[in-house]
């Protein structure tokens, strides 16, 4: 079993932390630090870019609505 398979029948739990750890990671070190972060816990490619681009949507939104 591939270490992609493990992380996703691992459980929900743990793949949320890992989705925490690098959205914390793409906060503080940028987009970059938490791709790859994100590719050694095995994540799916897919799932990395809606986490990732998810969230620099939602911090982005936030921000204009701060803004205004």
């Amino acid at each position: 079993m591939n270490k992609e398979n493990m992380l996703c029948r691992r459980g929900d739990s743990s793949l949320a932390r890992v989705i925490e750890v690098a959205i914390a990671y793409q906060e503080a070190l940028g987009y970059p630090s938490a791709k790859v972060y994100l590719m050694e816990q095995g994540v799916p490619k897919e799932i990395i870019q809606r986490v990732l681009t998810t969230n620099g949507r939602r911090r982005a939104a936030a921000a204009l609505h701060t803004a205004s």
